[in-house]
Formats: C-alpha cells, structure tokens, sequence
C-alpha cells in the first residue's frame, strides 16, 4: 500500500495516512479536517480544536502554540466537534465586519450612532468628537446580554400576536361560511312564497354572493401570507438572535441589540399593529328591502347581497354565538 509524504498528528505523535483515503475527501471535509496552519506549511495534521476569535482549526501542537502566544493567549478555544455550524460563523462575522472596507469594527462613533473600523476612522469620522472603542462603549453598558434577551423575548410576543390574528381569520373563517348560510337561508324564505319571480332574483343573488365571498376570501388569503411573512421575519430574527446569544462576543450581541432595537423590532411591531388594526370581519348579508308579503309586487328587486362588518339588528348573534365577540 503507498502512503503520502505528508501525515496526520494526534496530539504530539505523527500518524501516516494512505494517500488514496486522503485524496477521496472532499475539499470541504479536507478544509473541516485539516489544521489550518500545518497546510499552509504542506502539512496534513488532523484538526481537533477550533479558535472562535480566529475562525481557524488547529491540531493539539499549533493549538498549544496559539494558546501560548501573547497575541492570542485570551482567544476562546474548543474542541473541533464543538465548533459552531457555519451559519452561526457566518452571523458572528457579518456583525462583526465593515460593510464598506471589510475589516473588523473597532469604534463607535457616538456622534453618527455608527459603528466603524480602522479605515472609516481616518476617512469619515477624523473630526468626530465622540469617538469609542466598541470594548469601552460596552463596559459602560450594564447587562449587555440581558437586554439582547428582552429583545428576543419581544420577539416571541410578537409571535404569539401573529397567532392572535391567525386565530382570528379561523374564526372569521367559520363565521363566513355562517353568514353565507344565513344569508342563504333568508332567500330560501321569501322563494317558498314567490317561487316563480325568484327564478332571475336566484340566478342575481348567487352571483352576487359568489362574488363577493370571493373578495372576502381574497382579502382573508392576503391577510394570512402577510400574517405568514411576519412570522418568517420574527422567527428568522429570533433565531440569529439566539445564534449570537450562544456563540458571539460582546461586540456581536451589542451589534445585534442595535440592528433590532433601531429597525427591526419597530418595523416587525408596526407591521403587526397595521395588520390588527385594519383586519375587518367581512360578512355577508342579506339586505331585505321590503317584508317578504311585498316581495311578489317587485320580486326581482327584492334582495341582495353585500358585505357587513357586524350583525345588524342582532338577527345574525343566535347563529354566530360568540364568533362576534372573539
């Protein structure tokens, strides 16, 4: 059997691997499995700790030197398996990283509410007044943690508000099919006694129902994919959240707790408020024009259908029961 030149390291001891298990992995899983600094130096070693500062992977012997090192000594390490997914690494660095030079924040300028790095420091903030290091800016911060928190736990009661609303377009579900039937049920009382003028009225009024629930059932469609998206975004956001509660700095947390309490917690509560505040109970009504002993005299303008946000004169509360009070 040949091997390769190159070797794994367990702990301090040289390990060979056959060169043809090598050459089948993957360039991910040789990306995942390898120390990162032994590559550099055409070296295979085996990973088995990760640096959450660095984003690097490192054997037992570089990872001991990374430890040791002044620079570095005060970087959290672990174990490889306990690595955080690539979603969470993903997160931590977009909080972390100037949009605009893609280098990591360092400052806070206080007098743009802006965060910046070493660059946009000397370029766009050299006149700035008030101007922080984010670690200082954060040490006069009580509680940074908790208050990333409360936001998340905002977070879930927006969620139970969405399924507030989502309860009541069932609801309204149920109490349309109801109001169709009574509507219905109207009609069928005045055919009993002017069946043949109600042959052309028949024909008007199940139009104008099907019509009209169908704009009803359009609105209520429309109402749930919103109610839907609000819910994405919240559980979207809630889940970064808790990505950078776990596994983020100070720095990311700070970040985060500024991106939610600024834009997206308001828009998320003005979305939902907007949506509780203009959702109406369209039903669907049969407006009587006249007693059902004049309805022969001009039967085929007797009846018709529309649309009513609540029960008129308490004739539809028997049948709904409590609908109308959810």
């Amino acid at each position: 059997m040949a091997y390769s030149a190159s070797s794994f390291q367990f702990g301090y001891v040289e390990t060979t691997v056959p060169e043809s298990d090598f050459k089948n992995l993957t360039m991910d899983e040789k990306h995942d499995g390898v120390c990162q600094p032994c590559s550099i130096l055409m070296k295979t070693r085996v990973a088995t700790l990760y640096c959450f500062d660095c984003d690097e992977r490192f054997c037992e012997q570089c990872g001991s030197i990374h430890k040791q090192s002044k620079l570095s000594r005060g970087h959290r390490m672990c174990r490889q398996e306990e690595a955080p997914p690539s979603e969470a690494i993903e997160e931590l660095k977009r909080l972390s990283t100037c949009t605009d030079h893609n280098e990591e924040y360092e400052y806070i300028c206080i007098d743009h509410d802006a965060l910046c790095c070493g660059k946009c420091v000397n370029t766009g903030h050299r006149r700035c007044r008030r101007l922080e290091t984010i670690s200082d800016h954060i040490k006069n911060e009580s509680k940074r943690g908790n208050k990333l928190k409360t936001i998340i736990e905002k977070c879930i009661g927006l969620t139970k508000a969405t399924d507030e609303i989502l309860d009541t377009i069932e609801s309204h579900k149920t109490s349309l099919r109801q109001s169709e039937a009574f509507a219905m049920q109207t009609f069928r009382t005045a055919k009993t006694k002017i069946l043949s003028a109600l042959e052309d009225l028949e024909q008007s009024f199940i139009v104008q129902i099907s019509q009209q629930k169908a704009e009803i059932e359009s609105e209520v469609r429309k109402n749930a994919r919103e109610v839907d998206r609000i819910k994405r975004d919240i559980n979207q956001n809630r889940k970064k959240s808790q990505i950078v509660v776990d596994y983020g700095r100070d720095v990311h947390k700070f970040q985060r707790f500024r991106n939610l309490k600024k834009s997206v917690i308001p828009q998320l509560t003005a979305s939902t408020q907007r949506l509780k505040n203009s959702y109406q109970r369209k039903l669907l009504y049969c407006n009587k024009h006249m007693s059902l002993d004049e309805l022969a005299s001009d039967i085929k303008e007797c009846l018709s259908v529309s649309t009513d946000i609540q029960a008129r004169d308490g004739e539809m509360s028997s049948c709904y029961n409590n609908n109308w009070t959810r």
